[in-house]
Protein backbone atom coordinates (compact mmCIF):
# COMPACT_ATOMS: atom_id res chain seq x y z
CA UNK A 1 0.00 0.00 0.00
CA UNK A 2 2.84 2.33 0.74
CA UNK A 3 4.44 2.23 -2.91
CA UNK A 4 1.15 2.95 -4.32
CA UNK A 5 0.20 6.12 -2.30
CA UNK A 6 4.16 6.92 -3.04
CA UNK A 7 3.02 6.66 -6.84
CA UNK A 8 -0.06 8.63 -6.26
CA UNK A 9 1.73 11.55 -4.35
CA UNK A 10 4.25 11.57 -7.18
CA UNK A 11 1.62 11.92 -10.03
CA UNK A 12 -0.13 14.75 -8.10
CA UNK A 13 3.29 16.93 -7.32
CA UNK A 14 3.71 16.49 -11.32
CA UNK A 15 0.73 17.55 -11.97
CA UNK A 16 0.38 20.27 -8.93
CA UNK A 17 3.86 21.61 -10.60
CA UNK A 18 2.52 21.62 -14.13
CA UNK A 19 -0.33 23.78 -13.14
CA UNK A 20 1.68 26.23 -11.33
CA UNK A 21 3.77 26.23 -14.26
CA UNK A 22 0.63 27.03 -16.59
CA UNK A 23 -0.39 29.37 -14.72
CA UNK A 24 2.36 31.84 -14.63
CA UNK A 25 2.23 35.11 -17.07
CA UNK A 26 4.76 34.51 -19.87
CA UNK A 27 7.61 36.92 -20.20
CA UNK A 28 7.70 39.52 -22.38
CA UNK A 29 10.83 41.68 -23.49
CA UNK A 30 11.85 45.09 -22.94
CA UNK A 31 10.45 46.23 -26.32
CA UNK A 32 7.42 44.73 -26.08
CA UNK A 33 6.81 46.69 -22.52
CA UNK A 34 8.28 49.77 -24.84
CA UNK A 35 5.45 49.66 -27.48
CA UNK A 36 2.83 49.00 -25.02
CA UNK A 37 3.96 52.05 -23.05
CA UNK A 38 3.99 53.99 -25.93
CA UNK A 39 0.26 52.92 -27.06
CA UNK A 40 -2.83 54.80 -25.60
CA UNK A 41 -5.22 52.33 -23.81
CA UNK A 42 -7.39 50.42 -26.68
CA UNK A 43 -5.52 51.20 -29.74
CA UNK A 44 -4.83 47.64 -30.10
CA UNK A 45 -8.32 46.71 -30.09
CA UNK A 46 -9.21 49.56 -31.76
CA UNK A 47 -6.69 48.55 -34.43
CA UNK A 48 -8.04 44.33 -34.40
CA UNK A 49 -11.49 46.16 -34.90
CA UNK A 50 -10.70 48.50 -37.65
CA UNK A 51 -8.50 45.18 -39.51
CA UNK A 52 -11.70 42.78 -39.14
CA UNK A 53 -13.95 44.91 -40.39
CA UNK A 54 -12.00 45.38 -43.48
CA UNK A 55 -11.23 41.82 -43.95
CA UNK A 56 -15.04 41.29 -43.74
CA UNK A 57 -15.19 44.03 -46.59
CA UNK A 58 -12.63 42.49 -48.78
CA UNK A 59 -14.99 38.97 -48.34
CA UNK A 60 -18.32 40.56 -49.17
CA UNK A 61 -16.40 41.99 -52.53
CA UNK A 62 -15.85 38.60 -53.69
CA UNK A 63 -17.83 36.35 -55.89
CA UNK A 64 -20.48 34.33 -54.12
CA UNK A 65 -18.92 31.04 -55.13
CA UNK A 66 -15.59 32.35 -53.42
CA UNK A 67 -17.36 33.68 -50.41
CA UNK A 68 -19.00 30.52 -49.95
CA UNK A 69 -16.04 27.77 -50.71
CA UNK A 70 -13.55 30.17 -48.67
CA UNK A 71 -16.52 29.95 -45.69
CA UNK A 72 -16.53 26.00 -45.74
CA UNK A 73 -12.97 25.86 -46.04
CA UNK A 74 -11.50 28.27 -43.93
CA UNK A 75 -14.25 29.42 -41.35
CA UNK A 76 -16.10 26.39 -40.36
CA UNK A 77 -12.60 24.01 -40.91
CA UNK A 78 -13.99 21.66 -43.37
CA UNK A 79 -11.27 19.73 -45.57
CA UNK A 80 -11.63 20.14 -49.26
CA UNK A 81 -13.43 17.31 -49.78
CA UNK A 82 -15.97 17.72 -47.22
CA UNK A 83 -16.58 21.02 -48.92
CA UNK A 84 -16.90 19.79 -52.09
CA UNK A 85 -19.55 17.29 -50.75
CA UNK A 86 -21.49 19.90 -48.13
CA UNK A 87 -21.43 22.23 -51.49
CA UNK A 88 -22.48 19.45 -54.08
CA UNK A 89 -19.95 20.47 -56.47
CA UNK A 90 -16.73 18.10 -57.67
CA UNK A 91 -13.54 18.15 -55.09
CA UNK A 92 -11.57 20.03 -58.11
CA UNK A 93 -14.08 22.96 -58.53
CA UNK A 94 -13.42 23.24 -54.91
CA UNK A 95 -9.87 23.38 -54.87
CA UNK A 96 -9.98 25.74 -57.86
CA UNK A 97 -12.35 28.18 -56.18
CA UNK A 98 -10.60 28.09 -53.57
CA UNK A 99 -7.06 29.01 -55.22
CA UNK A 100 -8.69 31.78 -57.50
CA UNK A 101 -10.96 33.01 -54.05
CA UNK A 102 -7.76 33.27 -52.05
CA UNK A 103 -6.22 35.35 -55.06
CA UNK A 104 -9.27 37.82 -55.00
CA UNK A 105 -9.28 38.07 -51.43
CA UNK A 106 -5.39 39.23 -51.42
CA UNK A 107 -5.46 41.42 -53.98
CA UNK A 108 -9.12 42.80 -52.12
CA UNK A 109 -6.85 43.09 -48.97
CA UNK A 110 -4.19 45.31 -50.99
CA UNK A 111 -6.68 47.57 -52.49
CA UNK A 112 -7.65 48.21 -48.32
CA UNK A 113 -3.84 48.54 -47.44
CA UNK A 114 -4.19 45.72 -45.39
CA UNK A 115 -0.93 42.96 -45.16
CA UNK A 116 -2.33 39.59 -45.90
Amino acid sequence: MGRGRRAGDAAASVAASRRARQSRPAEVGGDVLERAAEQKPGEDEIEQALQSWAVADAVRSLSPDHRVVLLETYYRGRTMAEAAQVLGIPLGTVKSRTYYALHALRLALQERRIEP
